[in-house]
């Protein structure tokens, strides 16, 4: 899917004229200062949106000129079990992030727990709200939200500013509320793109960036005596969530925020990613670049302003086409997933209402599971994935894509839902429209079409492939790295004499295959047959 992503941009993108506001100087909102009319605005960040910049819903609430403002954060439904370790480490970071820059102009963000619901009745009341903003996302997982929000406003008289298409790069007329094929969706991108460069309009659109906030307009607000928030506010912290057994054993790789991307991830991910010339790695399980996943999860960077960055060095021979092209596949097929959940009558969890998964009769064997989801398969490729994935909270799209069709169709036989939440619990950029989409795609629960095709071995394809050496392995399973390099792929082959010296039993000091690789994966063909 992505090489044919990849055909349509190169047939679409060319180095523009001109973008948007980012490609010059940045020129601030005009306000027309006018007396206070008693205007208070109340903004509502949301874990989807963890940003100042290219906030369409505020900026447009800002332009009514408010004589007081308030920023708020609720915490709703939020318990640190049920969240990776790793995902609350980052959206602290945002929360920081938010916290220091409004506290450059004076303005404080109260970071509150509880029902929203409760929590803005009693805020409007206190602080007399007449003005909410709040970037709202269409997928039915928030249209419950959405609904409580637009409830509110309503029974209070409050006007309401949103923004319901920036977690998104292309907007869609409403004429498209159910999931549109791929094929039909990059012909509508083609002509937004195309459109764009020309100015010209289209059917689909790539929105601009949203000009900067009025400085001067914030410092004033900072500058206004505000009544006290009525409930507790903290900004949580990972030693009060978890014991420190747990944190001991993770690794913290990402750094959130928006002040982070705009001022030093941005440009380390240019040179990273997208330079012309070899990349430093042989492969890309060994990439020292942190991802821009994360950061377009929490909005702490729109896909806009991601996709204007990308598109401002076509043209410059410092950069790669071939990569440009590869991360706009990427920030495209995230895309798809979006609008294909907002085409959903119901949550992507209730799975047997979900109109988009084939009921594909996957095993219901629990202690396959665990042996799956505790990295005890036998499979130290998989294994190695799955113990990366919970220690650091995310593996590279090469080897996810492999885990996914070998926990589904290519051998486990195991619902793709165990694997959604396998990677709910620890992946740090997990937004359920995208991993529901990337787990039907691998197990072929949806989006294929055509002949099946005949599965080939990943350990020969895939693990051989991105790890020849067996370098990923023995990090993550420290108990094979002893294992000479022709048996480390399928240390179960090993004669008992290598296993002695590379002071690992097979069967006692790590598992044996669940099963024979060749054997298995021939009957999960046929049953997709």
């Amino acid at each position: 899917m992505s090489a044919q992503i990849s055909d349509t941009l190169e047939l679409s993108l060319e180095s523009p004229s001109s973008t948007s506001s980012e490609g010059s100087e940045e020129v601030p909102m005009e306000v027309n200062v006018i007396e206070p009319q008693g205007q208070v605005l109340l903004h509502l960040f949301t874990n989807r949106h963890f940003r100042l910049g290219d906030n369409t819903a505020l900026y447009q609430a800002l332009q009514q000129n408010p004589d007081k403002f308030y920023a708020v954060y609720i915490m709703e439904g939020m318990e640190a079990a049920a969240v990776a370790p790793i995902r609350w480490k980052f959206m602290i970071d945002c929360m920081t992030d938010l916290h220091d820059q409004l506290a450059e102009f004076g303005l404080d963000v109260y970071f509150l727990r509880g029902e929203s619901t409760s929590i803005l009745s009693t805020l409007i009341h206190q602080w007399k709200i007449t003005h909410i903003s709040i970037n709202l996302d269409p997928d039915i997982n928030f249209r419950s939200y959405n609904e409580k929000i637009s409830s509110i406003c309503n029974e209070h008289q409050i006007q309401l500013f949103t923004d319901t298409h920036s977690h998104r790069l292309l907007w869609l007329p409403s004429s498209y509320k159910n999931a549109i094929p791929m094929e039909n969706f990059r012909v509508l991108l083609a002509g937004a793109i195309t459109a764009k460069q020309n100015h010209a309009d289209s059917e689909a659109k790539i929105q601009d960036v949203t000009p900067p906030l009025y400085r001067e307009q914030l410092i004033s607000l900072g500058q206004k005596e505000i009544i006290p928030c009525p409930f507790a506010s903290a900004i949580p912290q990972l030693v009060d969530l978890f014991p420190a057994d747990v944190l001991d054993k993770l690794t913290f790789r990402f750094k959130g925020g928006e002040h982070y991307i705009d001022t030093q991830f941005m440009e380390e991910y240019k040179e990273a990613r997208l330079r012309e010339g070899p990349t430093e790695e042989i492969s890309p399980i060994f990439s020292k670049a942190v991802p821009i996943s994360p950061y377009l999860r929490f909005g702490c960077i729109t896909p806009r302003k991601f996709f204007q960055h990308l598109v401002e060095l076509l043209g410059n021979p410092n950069y790669s086409r071939e990569k440009i092209d590869s991360a706009l596949a990427g920030l495209v097929a995230r895309d798809f997933a979006l609008q294909a959940a907002q085409g959903q009558m119901v949550p992507e969890r209730l799975i047997a209402y979900n109109k988009l998964a084939l009921p594909i009769p996957w095993d219901k064997n629990l202690e396959l599971v665990k042996s799956f989801t505790k990295a005890q398969t036998g499979f130290p490729f998989f294994d190695a994935a799955i113990i990366q994935l919970k220690t650091e909270g995310y593996a590279v799209n090469e080897v996810t894509e492999a885990l996914a069709t070998f926990a589904t169709n290519g051998l486990l036989w195991i619902s793709w839902e165990e694997g959604l939440e396998l990677f709910y619990l620890n992946n740090v950029n997990f937004d359920l429209p995208f991993a529901t989409h990337c787990w039907l795609e691998a197990s072929a629960s949806t989006f294929v079409s055509g002949k099946q095709k005949q599965y080939e071995d990943p350990l020969l394809f895939v693990s051989r492939k991105v790890d020849p050496g067996g370098q990923y392995i023995k990090k993550y399973i420290p108990q094979l790295a002893n294992f000479p390099v022709e048996y480390i792929h399928k240390p179960d082959l090993a004669p008992i004499e290598v296993q002695q010296a590379a002071n690992c039993i097979i069967g006692v000091d790590y598992p044996k295959p669940l099963f024979e690789y060749t054997c298995r994966n021939d009957i999960c063909c046929k049953r997709m047959r």
